[in-house]
């Protein structure tokens, strides 16, 4: 041991001395540089994203997810809010949902009563079962923040803050209204918030 600490010490080595402090001058330096900061594009960015589309005639990567993966993605996202692994929030009120929304969420009956048209114009009644159904789930909806070293956006991240899924809503007489979210599940402690 001290026969290398001497070899390595010898004048007979200094090229060996010069390229071992070269080295470690070089690690210091690289060490001791501060990091490119990284600066929020925005903090808070939300948008929908359409997992399912109506377009045959698009390229099928486009607004679309293939249908075995769409299914295994929203049955995901069903399972970790009915199996109440996560808190979920109202999307109009950002408050927790409770476990009565939560059921009514998944299920629920509705009675309609109809008069006949036809004498004797008797009151018909019906029962309206509306069930969740997975297959409804065609777009999600985003919370994200953006971050970028200012510089270059080829260093551009995206961090999902949240997600919705959004339900294709349609009125008593089958014409689209639009897309219903049913809840937010947020991956980030600053959220719930506006």
């Amino acid at each position: 041991m001290l026969m290398g600490i001497y070899y390595f010490y010898s004048p007979k080595n200094s090229n060996m001395k010069i390229l071992i402090v070269s080295i470690f001058a070089i690690f210091l330096l690289s060490a001791c540089s501060a990091p490119e900061s990284k600066q929020y594009l925005t903090e808070r960015i939300q948008y929908d994203v359409s997992i399912k589309t109506e377009n045959p005639d698009a390229n099928w990567w486009v607004g679309n997810l293939e249908g075995p993966k769409r299914e295994k993605f929203v049955q995901l996202i069903l399972t970790e809010a009915f199996e109440k692994k996560t808190p979920l929030y109202d999307c109009f009120t950002n408050k927790l949902i409770t476990d009565v929304q939560l059921e009514h969420m998944l299920g629920y009956q509705d009675t309609m009563i109809f008069q006949n048209p036809d004498p004797p114009y008797n009151d018909t009644m019906m029962v309206v079962d509306h069930r969740l159904n997975p297959q409804d789930i065609t777009r999600v909806r985003f919370l994200e923040e953006w971050v970028y070293d200012g510089k270059n956006i080829t260093s551009m991240t995206k961090n999902m803050l949240g997600i919705a899924p959004l339900l294709e809503n349609y009125d008593e007489y089958g014409n689209f209204r639009g897309y219903q979210p049913l809840f937010w599940i947020y991956f980030n402690d600053k959220y719930p918030a506006w």
